[in-house]
């Protein structure tokens, strides 16, 4: 062969098998026979059958040899062979996974992947199940169903944030809690109880077991669990789903004030309060709470609420003053639920003396902007004539809400983003107009497409 030459040696795992170039220490034998170089595997350089592709080497009468593709081979199990020792231990509604940490010093972390059994033979997609890059070599899966089987695989992330590629498999199924257990310790007993609020409050506790949770088995979790995993640690029976024979109970906004009326003792209580001006909105419970625990969730869009106790006390049959309210505008309960003693639901009424607004008002859309809907709501100090009416920025009409006589209060309508013939409005700019007696308002909401 002509040593002036160097050939041009690579590999990959697809063609044109050109991933990866060997150019380290390269030389010619002596008698110009065999070419040697040399080239480091590492975790990123593509486990699985690899070809080998040579050209750019000339013979000695300086004629170039033909491009080499098709006869080498060889396999690499860079990122395989590092899992021999990926561990996954089954817990309560949890799997934990340990692997040994890559020898690399081009290591900036790890990413877990895994897909699970459908039926015996199907299974899911492959999913990444960590939302932030893992820096250690161990990871702790609570985000599973007991008695469903995981396969779980993870990849090496290089300084340079590629992947190696998938390590061997590790397989677990996770079992179930006993009725109660929310957080899967073995035990049923107050941190249960905060699992549970913290759950319905929105603030995703972890661990967290679904099907332990619903104590109840209506397939919800909910205040009704809360009163059940109490009821468990007093030694009392196990609720089931019930509904109280007692007249409706009412949660009402008035007299600046949240008042409960209820034909029937009150165990506990849940609730969500919406309206404008809520980071101005504060709830002050009266001494009639004392003694009673209070959960608050609350965002720029409303403020869920969980009052219950774990002294075995209640709220007294009749009118009670639960909360003295501070600033906010326009607020309207919902979701309102009444438990008893025995974890039976007490049926909630309508309130009659609704609350009335103090002003004209159009408060902004929600959400805004939107697809495919918005929810425009307004303000009446007495009863009134009410027109809703949209425009594009052109000024033109699009569509028009006659609502007729209105009573005071709060009311709202929807907006499906459809003009008055039923086709869909484009993306953009609209005007809300807002016309009530005498009283006008303009509000901007964006539809987009």
């Amino acid at each position: 062969m002509d040593i002036e030459y160097s050939p041009n040696l690579t590999f990959g795992v697809r063609d044109p098998f050109t991933q990866h170039l060997v150019e380290d220490n390269i030389n010619w034998s002596a008698d110009s026979t065999i070419w040697t170089g040399y080239y480091t595997v590492g975790l990123e350089t593509g486990d699985g059958i690899n070809t080998i592709r040579v050209e750019g080497a000339k013979d000695t009468d300086h004629f170039e040899i033909p491009i080499e593709n098709r006869r080498f081979h060889f396999n690499i199990d860079a990122a395989g062979s590092l899992a021999n020792e990926f561990i996954a231990t089954v817990g309560v509604g949890k799997v934990e996974l340990e692997w040994p940490k890559a020898p690399t010093d081009d290591l900036l972390g790890y990413n877990m992947y895994r897909f699970y059994n459908v039926t015996d033979t199907t299974f899911s997609d492959t999913t990444r199940i960590n939302t932030v890059l893992l820096t250690d070599s161990s990871y702790t899966d609570f985000a599973v169903i007991p008695d469903t089987t995981y396969h779980y695989m993870y990849k090496v992330v290089g300084t340079d944030m590629a992947e190696s590629d998938f390590s061997k498999v590790a397989t677990a199924t996770p079992v179930n809690a006993s009725s109660g257990d929310a957080n899967g310790d073995l035990a049923v007993n107050v941190q249960d109880i905060v699992a549970i609020v913290n759950y319905i409050l929105e603030e995703n506790p972890e661990p967290f077991l679904l099907e332990a949770a619903d104590v109840n088995d209506d397939g919800a979790v909910n205040v009704l669990d809360i009163v059940g995993v109490v009821n468990i640690i007093l030694g009392l029976p196990k609720p089931m789903i019930a509904q109280h024979t007692a007249d409706p109970a009412t949660l009402a906004i008035k007299e600046g004030a949240i008042i409960m009326t209820s034909p029937a003792p009150v165990y506990a209580i849940q609730f969500t309060m919406t309206g404008n001006e809520l980071e101005k909105c504060f709830l002050k419970p009266t001494d009639t709470l004392t003694g009673f625990e209070i959960g608050k969730n609350e965002t720029t869009n409303r403020i869920k609420v969980i009052v219950y106790t774990l002294k075995g006390m209640t709220l007294s049959a009749g009118r009670n003053v639960l909360f003295d309210i501070e600033g906010g505008k326009g607020l309207t309960l919902s979701d309102v639920t009444f438990v008893d003693r025995n974890g039976a639901v007490i049926p909630t009424g309508v309130e009659e003396n609704v609350p009335v607004a103090h002003q004209f008002e159009l408060f902004p859309s929600y959400p805004n902007p939107f697809n495919p809907e918005t929810r425009i709501r307004y303000g009446l100090p007495k009863a009134s004539k009410v027109v809703i009416t949209i425009y594009n920025v052109l000024g033109q009409r699009v569509r028009v809400f006659e609502e007729g006589m209105k009573p005071a209060g709060f009311h709202e309508v929807s907006w499906d983003g459809k003009g008055g013939t039923g086709l869909l409005a484009g993306s953009g700019i609209y005007l809300c107009r807002f016309e009530a007696d005498e009283f006008r308002s303009v509000k901007k909401m964006s539809l987009v497409r």
